[in-house]
């Protein structure tokens, strides 16, 4: 199997994983569509050890994100669905230094009613994705999501 086919199926693998996670822990949906959107406050990158980076976003109330692979090019896309993002959030961030993960597009899209993260990576390597949220907010207080990017070990 190819590097791109594979960090595909490394990409839905831990979304399934995330998923499981988020039903064993009770982490709701965005809401109905009766209930208003969900605003996304906040998004930067965070540079982990050994090449490791995470995509952090900041989300006034828990959600389970969609997160998959796409290849030609490849890319891990993020959705938060019933989302809207904050005026102040970026439409375009990069990492700090050179590095595989190229830049992270940020699109707002009302009429669909959700916020889309794009990872644009560098072709020709294998990536795992794990996506993790810290439900650790206080009385209404914003919840963090991450989705950790790091290049497989034993990558090109």
């Amino acid at each position: 199997m190819d590097a791109r086919r594979w960090g595909c199926w490394m990409a839905m693998a831990a979304w399934l994983l995330f998923a499981g996670v988020c039903s064993a822990l009770d982490i709701p949906d965005a809401g109905t569509d009766s209930d208003p959107p969900l605003r996304v406050l906040e998004a930067l990158l965070e540079d982990g050890d050994e090449g490791k980076i995470s995509l952090v976003v900041v989300l006034e109330r828990p959600a389970r994100p969609i997160v998959f692979a796409l290849d030609e090019p490849v890319r891990v896309v993020v959705d938060i669905p019933r989302a809207t993002a904050d005026d102040d959030l970026p439409s375009e961030l990069l990492p700090r230094s050179e590095h595989w993960l190229r830049r992270v597009r940020v699109g707002d899209h009302p009429e669909e009613g959700f916020v889309r993260f794009v990872c644009d990576l560098a072709e020709g390597k294998e990536y795992t994705v794990t996506p993790r949220l810290e439900v650790s907010q206080k009385e209404g207080g914003p919840v963090r999501l991450e989705v950790l990017l790091e290049e497989a070990e034993g990558a090109p």
